[in-house]
């Protein structure tokens, strides 16, 4: 999935219990998962909420991972719009990563001269858990990846005053519920490209604890 490889997000890591340079694809696989289970797969998803962009009698304010997202229920003739986005939000909100807003805090997002039925939801504290913020706009962690089956790796080989390797292997993703329900109903082709995921690959590097991510030595583990 290109945007995964764009952003770094490639699942990557350790391995090994210190027998040289000695590694084995179970050592690397466990290694991989464990570095994997502090670090989630977080996705871009400034355009995943459904009818976002087009016209305006249509606007919906704010993306998954805002404050605030406000979405228009009726269009100025009385007719149902933004089903989409209002079925996503239901699955936000009984998730508990948003909250509907009271009548009082709704937005006109058609301005104030012009009204029309409006649903406001407020990120929770568990919500905010579930984005980050980067460069390419929000993103939502959705799961872990683990490791299906390592493919191969390379010998482990002296560079630059460390011993590395090069490791690549099947993905099996683990999703966060809301994810699923998400992707089942309204966002199928992130289903889809997940689905269809090539192998990722995984640098390495030996320390006196074992294999790690060579990512790992320049942050603290969270």
């Amino acid at each position: 999935m290109k945007y995964l490889i764009a952003l770094g997000l490639v699942a990557t890591l350790t391995a090994c219990s210190g027998n040289g340079s000695h590694a084995s694809k179970r050592e690397l696989a466990k290694a991989i998962d464990e570095f994997n289970s502090d670090h989630p797969l977080c996705v871009p998803v400034n355009d995943a909420l459904a009818g976002q962009a087009g016209n305006t009698a249509h606007l919906i304010k704010g993306r998954f991972g805002d404050e605030w997202i406000h979405v228009t229920t009726e269009n100025l003739a009385g007719d149902d719009i933004n089903q989409g986005a209002q079925k996503q939000m239901k699955i936000m909100t009984r998730e508990g990563l948003y909250e509907k807003a009271s009548s009082k805090e709704q937005k006109a997002v058609l301005g104030e001269d012009i009204k029309v039925p409006t649903d406001s939801f407020r990120l929770t504290k568990e919500g905010k858990e579930q984005f980050r913020s980067s460069a390419y706009g929000n993103l939502m962690c959705i799961g872990h990846i683990k490791v299906d089956e390592v493919t191969w790796f390379t010998e482990p080989t002296p560079a630059n005053g460390m011993t590395v390797t090069q490791v690549r292997f099947k993905p099996e993703y683990k999703l966060e519920g809301f994810a699923k329900k998400l992707m089942k109903e309204d966002l199928p082709e992130l289903k889809q490209e997940l689905e269809n995921e090539q192998d990722l690959t995984a640098t390495l590097v030996q320390t006196n604890e074992g294999w790690r991510d060579i990512r790992e030595l320049a942050a603290p583990k969270r």
